[in-house]
């Protein structure tokens, strides 16, 4: 009852987070605090972190788009918190993710980049449930996708190719820094972004080098 047609889980386990957490947390929420967290990133956009009551998807015809094939598990979610009430929120870590670096998620194709902001625009066409702090939200995670585009572009070698996309990323980075101000993030996500608006590329070459020298560290852990 109540509308508790979905749960999601705040954690799970991964190669950076092994430790159970020490004490659950389960709560209801309002469907709207779950939609602004999962724009500014406080819950997984992915759909593995989540359960829905099939009966709920049946009697609201929520199916993933076939013509959405990046960021599709993003529009899924905000699909179904649209037509629910609340939602159940645990924390207790109940799945594992392992880490593909071959997957569509991982790799860079700018199509997919497209493809996300497109999921990006049908989720926005279809909201009932809108507030100004997930309208902030908003704004902030379609800002980040010129983050992913200049990390791809600059990771895999393809400035020449993508030059045009390159040069207007950074301008969008550089542009309008009220955006990560206004949403409800933590400091340290507000200073990192003021950072990538001062100095892009800078900023991309050194996280590309934190991510690998990371990766390659708990690759030897596990061996």
């Amino acid at each position: 009852g109540g509308g508790h047609y979905v749960a999601v889980d705040t954690n799970h386990f991964s190669i950076r987070n092994s430790q159970q957490v020490a004490r659950d947390n389960i709560r209801v929420v309002p469907a709207e605090w779950v939609i602004e967290k999962i724009y500014a990133g406080g819950v997984d956009v992915a759909v593995w972190n989540k359960i829905y009551s099939r009966d709920f998807l049946e009697s609201n015809h929520i199916r993933f788009r076939e013509d959405i094939w990046y960021g599709e598990g993003m529009l899924f979610n905000i699909t179904c918190l649209q037509e629910a009430d609340s939602v159940v929120v645990g924390e207790r870590r109940v799945y594992h993710q392992t880490e593909n670096p071959n997957s569509a998620m991982r790799s860079f194709k700018m199509e997919n980049q497209y493809c996300g902001l497109r999921s990006l625009d049908v989720q926005r066409s279809i909201w009932k449930k809108s507030t100004p702090q997930i309208e902030a939200a908003y704004d902030f995670h379609r800002r980040g996708f010129n983050w992913s585009i200049l990390t791809g572009i600059i990771r895999t070698g393809s400035t020449a190719q993508y030059r045009k996309e390159y040069e207007q990323s950074i301008r969008n980075l550089r542009r309008d820094l009220s955006v990560p101000l206004k949403a409800n993030i933590s400091i340290k996500q507000k200073i990192k972004a003021l950072l990538i608006a001062v100095a892009p590329v800078l900023m991309a070459h050194a996280l590309l080098l934190k991510g690998r020298i990371y990766h390659a560290l708990f690759r030897k852990r596990a061996e």
